[in-house]
């Protein structure tokens, strides 16, 4: 059943096992998850293990996107009497990084 399930996604254009995960989907995946350096090599490798593949690319990957990091600009606006508060990362610093 599972070997269908793979042949069917390959055929149909999902790249399951076939394609590594890439640094900006990998390192959002990981911050959102909140889980940590430690914890992010145990599944990993438990992945890479159990199906013979890495679904992520290195971790040196993810660290090299880490060191273009942008910092966001914080700022806030009132609007109908209601103070938000909302970053953003200048655009210019991302692209030429």
């Amino acid at each position: 059943m599972e070997d269908e399930f793979i042949s069917v996604a390959i055929e149909l254009g999902c790249p399951i096992l076939s394609q590594k995960m890439d640094e900006i989907s990998a390192t959002a995946m990981w911050q959102e998850s909140n889980v940590t350096t430690n914890s992010q090599r145990f599944i990993a490798r438990h992945l890479s293990d159990f199906f013979g593949n890495r679904f992520i690319v290195p971790e040196s990957c993810i660290t090299k996107l880490g060191q273009i990091h942008v910092p966001p600009k914080s700022d806030s606006i009132i609007l109908n009497d209601q103070n938000i508060h909302f970053w953003t990362k200048p655009s210019d610093q991302l692209l030429t990084r």
